[in-house]
């Protein structure tokens, strides 16, 4: 199972044909409220077909009211668990498939900008000469 941080709403990232398997992957401009990822249920599908995401969501409160998030993916007694600062305020979820992987995986990734951020411009940092970005993100793990 996989846990967004409940301090903010979660967008959707919309790609080409809503489908990240007859799609291009490349960001719309789109975004569309998302309230799955809540720790309740699994991710999806079955066994012999479970549901594939290489999906990409926005945190949309403030960097004010939430200026650490965490992801939790849960397994059994174990919890892994993504915090990021205000500096990433989005993350890549992508679940492997039997088919795909040969096994069942999940990967969850802090970005601080949007994939394909040169052309879309989402949460893009552009540094000059001399200039540094500071951001943090890691994982622990949780019984």
């Amino acid at each position: 199972m996989i846990e967004f941080d409940n301090c903010s709403q979660w967008n959707h990232i919309r790609v080409t044909n809503d489908s990240n398997i007859y799609g291009n992957l490349i960001p719309t401009g789109l975004t569309a409220p998302w309230t799955m990822f809540d720790g309740s249920s699994p991710l999806g599908g079955s066994t012999q077909e479970p549901t594939y995401y290489d999906d990409e969501f926005k945190a949309v409160a403030s960097t004010v009211k939430c200026p650490v998030l965490s992801t939790r993916i849960k397994d059994g007694a174990d919890t892994a668990v993504l915090w990021q600062d205000s500096k990433f305020r989005f993350v890549q979820v992508y679940s492997g498939t039997k088919k795909a992987l040969g096994q069942d995986a999940i990967a969850v990734e802090a970005m601080s900008s949007e994939a394909d951020a040169w052309n879309n411009e989402q949460g893009i940092n552009i540094l000059q000469a001399g200039e540094t970005f500071v951001g943090s993100f890691g994982v622990k793990l949780e019984r």
